[in-house]
């Protein structure tokens, strides 16, 4: 019965195209920053800090934020400003550092910011293509990172790729679900 049961699932799952989904990053530094107004993309709690720290903005640690991106359909970049206000957290934002907020555009529309200063706002722009398979990214160069997203960016290859790890799963409402049972699956075949 479970061999019935096996081919129940590689059928359900053969439909996917488990081909990479590739994303090109590229990074500029500006101290203008990408406002959220245009092309917005609203706070998801499955992948965004819950509750929102800065109005509905999709907001999420820089460690969390190629792969948010990645599963956002409408995002096509990241705005991550400089994390000097950040660096001991801010507690009652659930901020624990460096941050990013997911944007539909790319226009550095907010002149001189006060989230980009002293240093900047991170520019990053998220072209996506390939299937539904494990995300992998062509990043630049860790040396032409700012330096508070070295850490937080995952380390490319020799070929400038590395995998991207998707945030953590959390259902519609933020809340990360009860870990799976370790038990096998029972199936049933009628």
């Amino acid at each position: 019965m479970s061999r019935g049961c096996t081919l129940l699932l590689l059928g359900a799952t053969a439909a996917r195209d488990e081909s990479p989904r590739v994303l090109d990053v590229h990074v500029t530094m500006s101290p203008d920053a990408i406002s959220s107004s245009r092309a917005h993309i609203p706070h998801d709690p499955r992948y965004c800090i819950d509750p929102p720290p800065f109005g509905d903005q999709c907001t999420m640690h820089a460690k969390d934020a190629l792969g948010a991106c990645a599963v956002l359909a409408t995002c096509v970049g990241l705005v991550c400003p400089d994390p000097a206000p950040y660096r001991r957290g801010v507690p009652h934002k659930r901020i624990r550092g460096p941050i990013c907020q997911a944007r539909g555009h790319l226009v550095g529309d907010e002149r001189s910011h006060g989230m980009c200063k002293p240093g900047g706002c991170a520019h990053i722009r998220v072209s996506k293509s390939g299937g539904d398979g494990v995300v992998q990214a062509r990043l630049p160069p860790a040396e032409m990172l700012p330096p508070f997203l070295r850490h937080a960016f995952p380390r490319a290859d020799g070929n400038g790729l590395a995998r991207v790890p998707l945030p953590p799963a959390r259902d519609a409402k933020g809340v990360r679900p009860a870990a799976p049972s370790t038990r096998p699956a029972v199936c049933q075949i009628k």
